[in-house]
């Protein structure tokens, strides 16, 4: 087995079966370079993507346009497991930060790496978990924003200065309180 081979790196990949011959490799590896789309938000969700080697940001964008980063996987686990397994499009981005190798996986790898090694599908259930955890922590953080600077940056500044009276905004009124005058 190479040094740089997805085997060496994942545990997604068994070895060999019994008997040494070579399993059959799951999907496909991709050499991405940096900054590169792997899927966005719409694609078909098929597929998801083992990281061997470098680093990807997973992304969304919230309801103020804002972007906001789901994940950031890195050599041994993935992104796109949710819509594959679900068999949904893409609710994310995801793109290379780096020079990067992903292995393309489907439903059809897994059942045959949890089928030849069982305790492979514990290995899962933990990334997942993770990953679930994370995205609570996401939505507790998004919940804490103030209000205030979320106000200020979608409106202008027209909007953010004082309206005048309605006394001055009459013709002929005057900018001076009814009781002083």
């Amino acid at each position: 087995m190479q040094a740089g081979s997805p085997e060496r790196h994942s545990a997604l990949f068994p070895a060999r079966r019994r008997g040494g011959r070579r399993a059959r490799r799951p999907g496909r590896a991709q050499d991405l370079y940096a900054r590169q789309r792997i899927y966005k938000a719409g694609d078909p969700g098929g597929r998801a993507y083992v990281v061997v080697s470098g680093a990807v940001r997973v992304t969304t964008v919230d309801e103020d346009g804002q972007e906001v980063v789901v994940d950031q996987p890195t050599s041994g686990e993935f992104c796109g497991f949710a819509s594959m397994f679900e068999d949904t499009p893409h609710q994310t981005n995801a793109f290379a930060l780096e020079e990067t190798v992903c292995v393309e996986v489907d439903r059809h790898d897994i059942a045959v790496l949890i089928e030849r090694k069982p305790h492979a599908g514990m290995d899962l259930l933990a990334m997942l978990a993770r990953q679930f955890h994370a995205a609570q922590q996401l939505v507790c953080l998004r919940a804490m924003r103030d209000p205030n600077i979320v106000i200020e940056q979608h409106t202008t500044l027209g909007e953010r200065l004082p309206m005048p009276s309605r006394a001055s905004a009459a013709p002929g009124g005057s900018s001076v309180p009814s009781a002083w005058s």
